[in-house]
């Protein structure tokens, strides 16, 4: 995988969207697997990413608490 690209800051309740290049070849959607950890000062979540197309993976998430 190569650089994440993603915006620094998010609202509460707004979508953080990690975006990185990957593997093309092959099958994406059952090949290959990408996964966010996401860390605040309340919560820790995991979330399933997916294929999104021409070699790009995305991971979305929604935090539900303010803070870093």
């Amino acid at each position: 995988m190569s650089k994440l690209l993603f915006q620094e800051q998010v609202e509460r309740w707004g979508m953080l969207e990690v975006s990185c290049q990957g593997p093309a070849e092959g099958n994406p959607f059952v090949d290959h697997h990408i996964q966010g950890v996401f860390t605040g000062e309340k919560e820790t979540v995991k979330t399933d990413g997916f294929y999104d197309g021409e070699g790009v993976y995305k991971v979305r998430f929604m935090p539900s608490f303010e803070g870093s």
